[in-house]
């Protein structure tokens, strides 16, 4: 991680742990909002397609 030493330096060594962890948190929260298990499901996918 290239901005660990500033992270650590600023705030304190908890926090170039917890920001990648929310980050990875925030990813998969989004990732299971937008996608489906399949294009039948997928909310905006229309049968045409």
């Amino acid at each position: 991680m290239l901005t660990g030493g500033a992270i650590a330096a600023d705030w304190s060594w908890e926090w170039v742990f917890y920001l990648p962890g929310l980050s990875a948190l925030s990813w998969t929260i989004a990732w299971f909002y937008v996608t489906a298990e399949s294009p039948s499901t997928h909310p905006t996918i229309s049968v045409e397609e």
